[in-house]
């Protein structure tokens, strides 16, 4: 079990599980807050785990309607049960994501999807980390296809993903017709956020 601990600002300890935080999540955090816009808009976390990188959105932006899809149900009581530790307003779905449907679209997507291809790698013992970091429950082109199924067309989606499948993904979202406008670096790693809208001809049929 990992240690509780206290997001920025706050006192209160909070429970981890899945994936923990480390400066992957501050990045992606970090880089949604400072490109996206601060008027109240519907915001989705795709697989928010134990709520984390959520609820530091949603603390420093209290006029935005966060919201997290979480498919293993034990990781969304976590994140309720953090939302509920700080009192925040976070409403938390538990659901596949590549068959999860939305009343509405989301203005800001954030991400940090499992990145390891299932042929690569060796399987942590813990399932629920083994399903956060491994493909085993969905694939980047089913994470992408939920991106552009939810991002509303004047919408920004944040993606983090090891920078060795940068091309990988280009292609992918070509297919999905979503453009990747900026990337950011993880200064200090291998991995980088890349920036995500539905493409021009994509946003003049929605």
């Amino acid at each position: 079990m990992k240690p509780n601990l206290k997001l920025p600002g706050t006192e209160q300890r909070l429970e981890q599980a899945g994936h923990a935080a480390c400066s992957d999540t501050a990045l992606l955090v970090e880089v949604a807050l400072s490109a996206s816009p601060k008027f109240p808009c519907d915001v989705l976390e795709l697989g928010c785990g134990a709520g984390l990188a959520a609820l530091q959105l949603q603390l420093a932006r209290p006029q935005w309607r966060v919201s997290g899809l979480e498919l293993q149900p034990h990781l969304a009581d976590i994140a309720r049960r953090n939302a509920g530790a700080l009192g925040l307003p976070l409403r938390v779905h538990t659901a596949d994501l590549r068959s999860w449907v939305s009343s509405r679209q989301f203005h800001i997507i954030a991400a940090n999807p499992p990145h390891i291809p299932v042929s690569q790698g060796r399987l942590p013992l813990d399932h629920a980390r083994a399903l956060a970091r491994h493909e085993l429950a969905c694939t980047m082109d089913d994470v992408v296809a939920a991106l552009s199924r939810l991002l509303s067309p004047s919408g920004q989606a944040w993606l983090l993903y090891p920078q060795s499948r940068c091309d990988e993904l280009h292609g992918v979202c070509r297919q999905r017709r979503l453009d990747i406008f900026t990337v950011k670096h993880q200064p200090k790693g291998h991995t980088a956020v890349f920036g995500l809208r539905q493409s021009h001809a994509n946003a003049r049929t929605a």
